[in-house]
């Protein structure tokens, strides 16, 4: 049996099942593929993650957030980066009152809290890559 682990045409991607759809334009995968074809895959995406927004102060009740929002969305968009965009708090960042003004002003953007597990895996430093 051969097997080679390389990275994933854009067929490919597209034919594995359970793949995200539309696939994001940051996707790449790497995969194995053997003479079966792709045999296994690991997709890896770029996340997009959002900072809060700050408004001055004299037009922060101007609506300048939202319209912010929208141009960013939109910006988002186009780039293909993804169709939801993130942003997190901890237990101490930033904390109180600003957590509660941010989750307000998120809801506005039609966030929703998510109840999730969140892992970060070690990247060792690069020595040479697939591509």
């Amino acid at each position: 049996m051969t097997e080679e682990f390389r990275l994933l045409t854009r067929e490919e991607i597209e034919a594995v099942p359970g793949m995200q759809d539309p696939i994001p334009g940051s996707l790449f995968a790497v995969g194995m593929v053997d003479e079966k074809n792709v045999a296994a895959t690991c997709g890896v995406f770029l996340v997009v993650h959002v900072d809060p927004i700050w408004v001055r102060e004299d037009l922060r009740l101007d609506g300048v957030s939202l319209r912010l929002w929208d141009a960013t969305a939109k910006e988002i968009a186009w780039r293909r980066l993804g169709s939801e965009a993130f942003f997190s708090m901890s237990e101490t960042v930033p904390g109180q009152p600003t957590e509660d003004k941010l989750a307000e002003e998120a809801g506005k953007f039609g966030a929703q809290e998510l109840k999730a597990r969140f892992f970060v895996i070690p990247i060792p430093e690069a020595t040479d890559g697939l591509g």
